[in-house]
C-alpha cells in the first residue's frame, strides 16, 4: 500500500520579528525597521510585564520568514498551521492577505498552497496584535494578556483529498464513546472530508482501534463516494470487547487511526488520535462517579506562563506542569481561564488527569453583536480542537462575569446589562450542547452567589463552579466551609466544585505567628489546611481545585512580587512552596518525607543557640528527627505535618529526618538550616554578616542575596533596636493593615520597603567600636486610592486607603548630623525606593541615631549595619 499521507513539518525556525504601532497594512508589511531573529515560540512580552513601568506592550508585531516550493511540493494541499497568537493575527503571503483569526488561545489552519509560487522563496508575514479590542474576550483579567507567536508553527501537506475542518482549526476527526462499560466499548466516529479535486472519488474510510501495545483489536471500513471539490461527514462505530478503563489510577490509553484510501489502495490520508474508554455522571447526591465509582476531583487550575518566558514556553515544561500536579496527588485540572497547548491535553490524557477547559470570557463582556459572535466561534473552535482528548469532561465559558459589573450608577441599565449576559450565557450552553451533549457544560462564579442568583447565571450550564476565598480577601479560614453548606442548601441541584481557592504564598517571607495577607508560608499553610479539611468532609463538595498550580504573570498585581500572582504552590519558575508539599504528603499514597524550605534563618539571642520551630511534610505516621547527628524526640505526623520546637546552632545546622512505611521501608530527607543568631548585646556581634531589620514589620524576609532580615524589635538597655514611634497601621484597610501592599519602584526588595514605622525618636545599636557602613531604605507613601482589583469577597464597594502627610526631617548619628532635610516623596517619589548610604565611628555607647522631625513625622522602612574591617 503506497501513503500520499500527510506530512507535518515544523516550521519554527528563521523567523524575523520587529515591533511595529502603525495600523496601516501597507506600511506594516514595508517595514524599514532593523528586524530581530526570532524563534518561534516567541512573545515580546516576556520581560516589560515584570519591569516598574505600568502597563506593558499591547501593540503590533510583525513576524516574517520565508517558504520556498519544491518539485516534491507541487500538486498537494499546502497549509499553515499555527498553535496560537496572541491575540488577533493576519496571514500574508506575498503581499496577499490570507486569513484573520480573531482569539488568542486556539489554533488557526490556513490554506497557503494556491499564493505559492514554485521556485521562489515566498514570502510569509503574519501581524500579531495584542491591542485592547472591546470586541474580543478577555476584556479584563488577573492575567497577563501576553503578545506573539507564542505556540508552535507548522506547515501541513495534504493530497487532493484529505480530513479537516479548516473553519475551526481541526482536523475533522471526532470520536464519542456512547457506551462504555467493562465488557463493551461502542465507539462513534465522525470523519469530515474534503475533496478538492476537480473529479469525483470513490473512496474508502477506514477506522482501526489499537491497544498499547500497538495491536490492532477492532477495526471498520466503508465505501464512499465524493464529488468534485464536495466536503462531507461520514459516521462509523466500533465496539471493543473487555476494555481497559481510563481512570487515573490507570489511564489506559488506545490509539485511533483513521485512514482515506483511494480505489488503487493509497492512503491519501491518516490522522490518529487517542482513546479511552470510561463513562462519567453526577449521582442523585450530585458525587462524581468515574467509571461508576465516586471520585472526589482534587487539583489545581493552571496558567501557561513560566519565568523569564512569558506565555512561549517550549512543551516539554508545559507537560512537565501536568506530572507535577500528578506527583502532588491530583486528579483534576482546571485548564484556566483559555484553552492551552495541545501538550498538557496529551499529557492529561497519558497520565489521567481529569480536565474542564474553557474561553476567556472574564469579570466583563461587551454588549455587541460582534462580540457575542467572536465568543460563540471561540466556544465552537474550543470544542472541535479539544474534542478528542478524553480527558476533557467539562466545557466552561464564563468565569468570574459579574466581578466587575458595569452601570453601577444606574441601575436600570445594569439590569439591561446583567440579562445580556444571561442571554450569552444561554446561547454559549446551547452550543456547547450542540457540539457535544456527552459533556458536561460549566460557568465559574466568584462568592457573590445572590448577584449570580438574581441575573439568573446560576441556572443555566450543568455545574456551577464557585471561586471562593475566605480567609483571604476578607473574613476567615473558618467562613469557607459555612459558605460551602449555604451553597449546597440553596442550590442541591447542581454539582458544586470549587473552582478556586488560594491564598498568596511568597516563599520569601516567614513569620511565627501568621496573619491574613501577610504572604508567609506559614498562613498559605493554615489556609490550604483549612480549606482541604473543609473540602474532604462535605460529600456534596463533588471537587476542588487550588488557585493556583503555579504563580503566573498578572502585570497589574502589585504586592510582595509586582505583576506576579503569589496563590501558586510553585513558583513561576516551579519551585515546590511548602503549600504543595502539603498536598503532595496528603494527596498521593506514596510515602514521603518533606523538610519545609524554610532553611535560611535569623533570630536574636544571648547564647550560641536558638529553640525554633521545624515543619516536616509526610504521610507516614511518625517521624524521626536528627539535628547535628544528635537524635530529638520522635514526633507524630498531624494533618501532615510533624512539628519539633528543637535547638537549632548559630551557623550551619545538618537537619535529617526519617520514617518507616507500614511495609517498614525507610523514607527520609536531610537539609542544611543556616541560622544566624545576633546576640541581644552587640558588643559580642563579629558583623561576619551584617544586622538588618525591617520596621513596621512582623515578618522575616529572605533578600535576593539570602540574607535574613529580622523583623523590628524594640529597644532595651544594653541591646538593640527602636525608641519611639509606630508601625504602619491602617485599621480600616479591607485586606493587609499593616504597611502597604503597592508596587515598590526601583527595588527587587519589595517587602522591606512595604512596612514602616513612623515617628520614631531614635535607633541605639551597642556595637563594639569600629568604623559601620549604615544603610537607610525608604519609601514614602502618599493618600492616593487604589480599587481593589480582585475584590472575591462579594463586597464589590471596598477600597484601600491611607492618608498620610508629607514627612521631612534630619538623621543624627552619634549627635553629628549626617542627612538635613529628608524629603523621601520630594527626592525619589512617592511608592519608590530610596537608600541613604552613610559611614560612620562607633562610640563607648555604640551607634545613636536620632531623628529630628521638621515636618511631619520621621519614617524608616529597614536598616542595614555593616562592618568595616
Amino acid at each position: 500500500m503506497f501513503s500520499q499521507n500527510r506530512k507535518v513539518i515544523p516550521y519554527n525556525s528563521g523567523w524575523s520579528f520587529v515591533k511595529d504601532s502603525s495600523n496601516n497594512l501597507s506600511s506594516i508589511v514595508n517595514l524599514n525597521k532593523p528586524w530581530q531573529k526570532v524563534r518561534i515560540p516567541h512573545t515580546w512580552n516576556a520581560y516589560d510585564v515584570m519591569d516598574d513601568t505600568p502597563g506593558y506592550y499591547r501593540g503590533t508585531g510583525v513576524y516574517k520568514n520565508t517558504i520556498h516550493l519544491n518539485d516534491l511540493s507541487v500538486g498537494k494541499r499546502i497549509f499553515l498551521q499555527f498553535e496560537a497568537a496572541g491575540q488577533e493575527a493576519q496571514l500574508l503571503i506575498n503581499r496577499q492577505q490570507i486569513k484573520d483569526h480573531k482569539g488568542g488561545y486556539t489554533q488557526f489552519i490556513a490554506e497557503i498552497g494556491p499564493f505559492l509560487q514554485k521556485g521562489k522563496d515566498n514570502e510569509v508575514i503574519l501581524i500579531v496584535t495584542n491591542k485592547f479590542n472591546e470586541n474580543l474576550p478577555p476584556l479584563s483579567a488577573d492575567f497577563t494578556f501576553f503578545g506573539g507567536l507564542y505556540r508552535k508553527i507548522a506547515i501541513i501537506e495534504t493530497s487532493e483529498t484529505y480530513f479537516e475542518d479548516h473553519n475551526f482549526g481541526a482536523n475533522g476527526i471526532y470520536i464519542t464513546t456512547p457506551k462504555v462499560d467493562s465488557s463493551q466499548a461502542k465507539v462513534n466516529v465522525v470523519a469530515q472530508i474534503k475533496n478538492s479535486s476537480n473529479q469525483q472519488k470513490e473512496l474508502k474510510l477506514r477506522n482501526a482501534i489499537y491497544s498499547r501495545e500497538g495491536i490492532e483489536i477492532s477495526f471498520s471500513e466503508t465505501r464512499i463516494l465524493l464529488k468534485q471539490n464536495e466536503t462531507k461527514r461520514f459516521e462509523q462505530a466500533l465496539e471493543v470487547k473487555n476494555p481497559r478503563l481510563w481512570s487515573p489510577q490507570s489511564p489506559n490509553l488506545y490509539r485511533l487511526k483513521t485512514q482515506l484510501i483511494d480505489s488503487d489502495g493509497n492512503v491519501l490520508d491518516e490522522i490518529n488520535n487517542p482513546l479511552a474508554f470510561r463513562w462519567y455522571f453526577f449521582n442523585e447526591d450530585k458525587v462524581f462517579l468515574l467509571n461508576g465509582k465516586p471520585l472526589k476531583l482534587i487539583g489545581a487550575s493552571r496558567h501557561q506562563d513560566f519565568k523569564n518566558m512569558g506565555n512561549a514556553v517550549p512543551d516539554d515544561l508545559q507537560i512537565e506542569d501536568v506530572s507535577l500536579l500528578k506527583e502532588m496527588g491530583g486528579n483534576f485540572l482546571r485548564v484556566a481561564h483559555y484553552p492551552q497547548t495541545k501538550s498538557v491535553l496529551e499529557a492529561c490524557d497519558s497520565l489521567g488527569i481529569i480536565t474542564s477547559i474553557e474561553i476567556p470570557i472574564v469579570n466583563e463582556i461587551t454588549e455587541s453583536e460582534e462580540f457575542t459572535q467572536n465568543s460563540l466561534h471561540m466556544q465552537q473552535e474550543m470544542i472541535r480542537q479539544y474534542y478528542n482528548h478524553p480527558s476533557v469532561v467539562i466545557w466552561g465559558y464564563m468565569n468570574e462575569v459579574l466581578l466587575r459589573p458595569k452601570f453601577n450608577n444606574n441601575k436600570e441599565r445594569q439590569k439591561i446589562y446583567f440579562e445580556n449576559i444571561r442571554i450569552l450565557a444561554q446561547k454559549l450552553e446551547n452550543l456547547t450542547k450542540k457540539e457535544d451533549p456527552s459533556r458536561f457544560t460549566m460557568i465559574a462564579h466568584h462568592g457573590n452567589f445572590n448577584l449570580y442568583n438574581q441575573v439568573g447565571l446560576n441556572h443555566i450550564s450543568d455545574i456551577v463552579g464557585w471561586n471562593l476565598y475566605p480567609g483571604w480577601y476578607g473574613g476567615k479560614i473558618e467562613d469557607f466551609g459555612r459558605q460551602l453548606d449555604q451553597i449546597h442548601k440553596d442550590l442541591k441541584e447542581k454539582p458544586l466544585l470549587v473552582t478556586e481557592y488560594g491564598a498568596d504564598v511568597d516563599p520569601r517571607i516567614n513569620v511565627a505567628n501568621p496573619i491574613r495577607f501577610d504572604k508567609s508560608i506559614e498562613y498559605g499553610i493554615a489556609y490550604h489546611q483549612g480549606y482541604i479539611k473543609d473540602i474532604l468532609s462535605r460529600p456534596f463538595v463533588a471537587g476542588a481545585m487550588a488557585w493556583n498550580l503555579a504563580d503566573f504573570s498578572s502585570e497589574t498585581r502589585e504586592e510582595t512580587m509586582p505583576h506576579i500572582n503569589n496563590k501558586g504552590l510553585l513558583t513561576l519558575d516551579r519551585q515546590a512552596k511548602d503549600t504543595y508539599w502539603l498536598y503532595r504528603t496528603r494527596f498521593n499514597d506514596k510515602p514521603i518525607v518533606k523538610i519545609s524550605n524554610w532553611i535560611n534563618r535569623a533570630t536574636v539571642s544571648d547564647t550560641n543557640f536558638s529553640v525554633q520551630s521545624i515543619n516536616v511534610y509526610s504521610n507516614l505516621n511518625k517521624l524521626e528527627l536528627f539535628v547535628n547527628d544528635k537524635t530529638v524526640e520522635a514526633a507524630t505526623v498531624n494533618d501532615n505535618i510533624a512539628n519539633w520546637k528543637t535547638t537549632l546552632l548559630n551557623g550551619k545546622n545538618k537537619v535529617l529526618v526519617r520514617g518507616y512505611s507500614n511495609g517498614g521501608q525507610l523514607f527520609a530527607d536531610s537539609t542544611t538550616i543556616v541560622l544566624n543568631l545576633l546576640p541581644a548585646s552587640l558588643k559580642s556581634y563579629d558583623f561576619r554578616k551584617p544586622l538588618l531589620m525591617s520596621f513596621g514589620d512582623t515578618r522575616s524576609y529572605t533578600d535576593t542575596l539570602g540574607y535574613v532580615w529580622l523583623p523590628e524589635k524594640e529597644f532595651a538597655f544594653g541591646s538593640w533596636g527602636y525608641v519611639g514611634g509606630k508601625a504602619l497601621f491602617r485599621e480600616n484597610a479591607p485586606r493587609q493593615k499593616y504597611g502597604v501592599d503597592k508596587n515598590i519602584i526601583g527595588t527587587e526588595e519589595d517587602p522591606l520597603y512595604q512596612t514602616q514605622r513612623m515617628g520614631l525618636n531614635k535607633l541605639i545599636f551597642d556595637v563594639p567600636r569600629g568604623t559601620y557602613h549604615i544603610e537607610f531604605l525608604f519609601a514614602e507613601f502618599n493618600d492616593e486610592q487604589t480599587k481593589l482589583l480582585y475584590n472575591l469577597t462579594g463586597n464589590e464597594n471596598q477600597d484601600e486607603k491611607w492618608n498620610l502627610s508629607e514627612n521631612l526631617f534630619d538623621i543624627k548619628i552619634n549627635g553629628k548630623r549626617v542627612i538635613r532635610d529628608l524629603n523621601v516623596a520630594k527626592e525619589s517619589g512617592y511608592f519608590t525606593a530610596l537608600q541613604k548610604s552613610i559611614t560612620a565611628k562607633s562610640k563607648a555607647k555604640g551607634l545613636i541615631i536620632e531623628f529630628d522631625a521638621q515636618k511631619g513625622e520621621p519614617l524608616i522602612n529597614a536598616i542595614k549595619i555593616s562592618k568595616i574591617k
